[in-house]
C-alpha cells in the first residue's frame, strides 16, 4: 500500500485591519545581520477602511516588523504569481468551488464583509501550518512561525517569534515601489 501524501500546508489569514494592495505597490524586504537590533521588515501599500465605512478604502504605506527573524526570503512572481497556489491549502482564505464558480460575487462579499467586520477575509498575510521550511531548517523552536505576505508580483516569507504593524511615510528611496500613485 502506497504512503498516504503529505498535507498541504495550510494559509491561514491574519487577523489584521487591512490587506495588501495587490494591485499597486511591491512589497519591500530588509533583512539585516542584527534582527535584534532591526527586526525584519516588510513595507507595501494596504488597503484601510477610511472614516466612512461604506466609502471607498483608503490606501496606506505600512511595515510589518518581525520580531526575532531568523530566516527571511523573497519569492518573485512567474506570471503574476508569486508562488504555486496549488502547494497550499488556501481553504481559509476562500472556498475552491466558490472562486470558480463566481470570482466577482466572492470579491463583492468579501469587500462587504471587510466593512462590516474591519478585518478582510484574505489580508494577504498568512500563518503557514504546518511549515515546511522550518522542517526543512529543522528549527523546533515552538514560539517560530512561518509568516507569508502575498503582493502582486512577489511573495516573501519570514520565520519569526512574532510581529507588529504600523502605517509609515516611506522614504524617498522607497517609494519606487508604489507603482499606483498614492
Amino acid at each position: 500500500m502506497a504512503d498516504a501524501p503529505e498535507p498541504r500546508p495550510r494559509l491561514m489569514p491574519m487577523r489584521v485591519p487591512w490587506r495588501v494592495d495587490s494591485e499597486g505597490g511591491q512589497l519591500t524586504l530588509l533583512v539585516t545581520e542584527c534582527p535584534e537590533e532591526q527586526p525584519t521588515e516588510v513595507a507595501f501599500y494596504a488597503l484601510m477602511l477610511g472614516p466612512d465605512p461604506s466609502g471607498p478604502f483608503l490606501r496606506r504605506a505600512v511595515r510589518v516588523l518581525f520580531e526575532h527573524g531568523v530566516a527571511a526570503r523573497l519569492i518573485p512572481g512567474d506570471n503574476d504569481l508569486p508562488f504555486n497556489p496549488f502547494e497550499y491549502d488556501n481553504s481559509a482564505v476562500a472556498p475552491p468551488a466558490a472562486l470558480r464558480d463566481n470570482l466577482a460575487a466572492v470579491i463583492h462579499d468579501a469587500d462587504e464583509r471587510f466593512r462590516q467586520d474591519g478585518i478582510p477575509a484574505d489580508p494577504g498575510f498568512y500563518m503557514v501550518l504546518p511549515s515546511p521550511w522550518l522542517k526543512e531548517l529543522a528549527i523546533e523552536d515552538e514560539e517560530m512561525t512561518h509568516y507569508m505576505l502575498v503582493g502582486r508580483y512577489a511573495a516573501v516569507e519570514v520565520l519569526a517569534t512574532g510581529f507588529r504593524w504600523e502605517p509609515f511615510e516611506p522614504p524617498a528611496e522607497l517609494r519606487w515601489f508604489d507603482t499606483a500613485g498614492s
